[in-house]
């Protein structure tokens, strides 16, 4: 098992003292609001994951599942949302964690995101788990991430993602000209990018203590764990910083 998927299954289970008979309860929320297509949005959780998709609907659709290993743990964990004006906020709100090596610290919170896709992702910021963007297009969106996997696919926007340890994947299934970016960077564990044939763009690679595979032609610098990698004739203005610190990062293409 990979380090992505190590961090992930602790997410899930976060508790190692709670007995193998033990029950996971299970607690649904769906909640729906108006939102402004141009609106700044932040979206915080401590273990779970965050799943966020662009749409072509004025709305804020989230669709929460939390669990725990108890139904008074299940109860306290709240999803918090707060809108004013422009500005919406999802919070995750965890009762303290009880003193003891016995007690009960469980709690994940999976989160499926609906917005319009053209808002601004102020931050979407996981302790442990998965990060997932799909279809976004406003004028930028971060993720921050301790321990676990990031996704992002056809996020057609300024694009920042950090990662501490883990795994990240960043695809492009199609390409569109525009004004956009990527920077990417984990401390430990891989990035895998990858790019239709028709993408135009300059990718800066870089990697402390791994390798840099690309299924592109590239210019080698003399140090072979930094490259600048050119796809297509004409990049223009499209800039993409990939770097990675103990891990390995593979440019390929994505069909």
């Amino acid at each position: 098992m990979n380090k992505a998927a190590l961090a992930i299954c602790a997410a899930v289970l976060l508790l190692p003292h709670v007995g193998r008979g033990s029950a996971i309860m299970e607690d649904h929320v769906e909640q729906t609001y108006e939102l402004s297509s141009h609106a700044k949005v932040a979206i915080r959780n401590a273990a779970g994951r965050i799943h966020v998709h662009g749409s072509n609907e004025s709305q804020l659709k989230i669709y929460a599942s939390k669990r725990a290993f108890s139904q008074e743990r299940l109860d306290a964990i709240e999803v918090r949302v707060t809108i004013e004006g422009d500005t919406a906020v999802i919070d995750t709100i965890y009762p303290p964690a009880p003193e003891g090596l016995l007690q009960d610290r469980s709690g994940t919170v999976d989160y499926r995101i609906y917005l319009p896709q053209s808002c601004t992702i102020d931050i979407a910021e996981l302790a442990n788990g998965e990060i997932f963007f799909d279809g976004l297009r406003g004028p930028s969106a971060t993720a921050r991430l301790g321990n676990g996997r990031a996704v992002a696919r056809n996020c057609f926007t300024a694009l920042s993602i950090e990662v501490a340890r883990g795994g990240m994947d960043i695809s492009y299934i199609w390409w569109e000209p525009g004004d956009f970016s990527l920077t990417a960077g984990i401390a430990n564990g891989s990035i895998r990018l990858a790019l239709p044939p028709d993408a135009a763009v300059e990718i800066a690679a870089s990697t402390e203590s791994g390798h840099i595979r690309s299924q592109f032609d590239e210019e080698k610098t003399p140090d072979t764990r930094e490259r600048k990698i050119r796809v297509g004739a004409d990049p223009g203005d499209i800039l993409m910083n990939v770097r990675a610190g103990t891990g390995n990062i593979r440019i390929e293409r994505s069909y």
